[in-house]
């Protein structure tokens, strides 16, 4: 399996967008057949699907925000090893969403938009943590991709239950009845 996804994760801008694309795509599929022998790879698929979101090719972008969603849902089944695999998947998505370049930023919040949708009962713990995180973005002036950090606080609050009692609990602006 290690040489084969080598081929596949090391995937440049000299081949073509069709390749690119398909590499990562094959990533999902190799996720949706081969479960467990993914997984003690998925460090550096996840890595490699945020290199590509510096691809100057939509169609490369949006097949890494679908394979994101296909490893977030064949991957992130299991009980106690789910926080794990989530933080896997989110950590190195959240950190592109600090590069200046909006592609990467978009990208990086569309992927952990699908992450998020596709993972079943995904960790309140984490998601207030990234509403948090998200909301300062959205108050950054010099933060390029607030549309897609939108969809992505969208995914978050309808993630579970905690984080939606978090903004219940966090609202410093309470409603006055007589509004």
């Amino acid at each position: 399996m290690a040489p084969f996804l080598s081929c596949i994760l090391d995937t440049d801008l000299e081949q073509k967008t069709a390749v690119r694309k398909e590499c990562i795509r094959l990533m999902g599929i190799l996720a949706t057949f081969h479960e467990g022998i993914v997984v003690p790879h998925l460090g550096k698929m996840v890595a490699s699907i945020v290199k590509r979101l510096k691809d100057p090719d939509s169609v490369v972008r949006e097949a890494c925000v679908e394979t994101m969603g296909v490893l977030a849902s064949k991957l992130s089944d299991g009980e106690d090893e789910s926080q794990g695999v989530f933080v896997v998947f989110v950590k190195p998505l959240f950190e592109a969403l600090g590069e200046q370049n909006k592609q990467v930023q978009s990208g990086s919040a569309w992927c952990l938009a699908r992450v998020i949708d596709s993972t079943n009962d995904p960790p309140g713990s984490i998601l207030q943590r990234m509403l948090t995180r998200t909301i300062k973005l959205l108050k950054n002036p010099h933060f390029m991709a607030k549309p897609a950090v939108i969809e992505l606080n969208r995914s978050i609050i309808q993630g579970g239950p905690n984080t939606k009692c978090f903004i219940c609990c966090n609202d410093k602006h309470p409603r006055s009845s007589q509004e």
